[in-house]
């Protein structure tokens, strides 16, 4: 796993599972005894927004500021200004972002790309190519320089994550490994870590990265799931 002094940018292309694991990650700092503030802008995809985890995410003291509107029926979410305050005090906590899908929605953090360059940053490509539009390293990499022009930041790792919910088996995090290595080929970064569901007996040697054990909190339908 990596530590980056003040925040932690989670972006990939759309069903890539970046707000499940943009709140694992938040969790497991918290668990590391660190004050965390979750930033969801996801202000493209209305069925995986961080509004539908705030609950989960307060009761384990994890604060999280998500779009206006986000969990109504007004599907013209914007992000709210105190956003941009908090990335100005990013040196008093850490904070973990969940961007948009894909160049579009990465165009919502542009406008903060300064702030964020200056606080210093680390910003994981979350990679699973289970995905449409994923399925192949050449694809994936297309998809990242496009969230990269859009953004105004560049990525600095891959983050594999490649599940498929509780479809998914050791075969599938293994079957991955190939793509997720063409990927850092392809891009020159390194992966940071793979995703893996809790229970699925993978190691760190056979995936050729570290773990990261999640849990899978919210489901297609946009239910909670249980956390531990």
């Amino acid at each position: 796993m990596i530590h980056s002094p003040y925040i932690t940018v989670f972006a990939g292309l759309f069903g890539s599972g970046k707000t499940n694991l943009a709140a694992n990650y938040a969790m497991h700092l918290k668990r590391r005894g660190e004050e965390v503030v979750l930033l969801d802008m996801d202000v493209v995809n209305p069925l995986f927004r961080m509004s539908e985890l705030s609950a989960l995410l307060a009761e384990k003291g994890i604060a999280v500021i998500t779009p206006s509107y986000a969990g109504t029926n007004i599907d013209i979410p914007a992000l709210p200004c105190t956003m941009e305050g908090i990335l100005q005090d990013a040196g008093k906590r850490r904070i973990v972002i969940d961007l948009g899908g894909d160049d579009i929605g990465a165009t919502a953090l542009w406008r903060y790309a300064g702030v964020i360059a200056s606080a210093g940053y680390e910003m994981l490509y979350v990679y699973n190519c289970y995905r449409p539009f994923a399925q192949t390293a050449q694809e994936a990499h297309l998809g990242m320089m496009e969230i990269e022009r859009a953004a105004r930041l560049t990525f600095t790792h891959i983050a594999a994550n490649p599940n498929l919910g509780e479809e998914t088996t050791r075969e599938t995090v293994l079957f991955a490994k190939r793509q997720t290595e063409a990927l850092s080929r392809l891009s020159g970064l390194e992966v940071a870590f793979t995703a893996v569901m809790e229970g699925i007996p993978v190691s760190a040697e056979e995936v050729a990265s570290s773990l990261f054990p999640i849990q899978i909190l919210l489901n297609r339908a946009g239910a909670l799931r249980p956390a531990g």
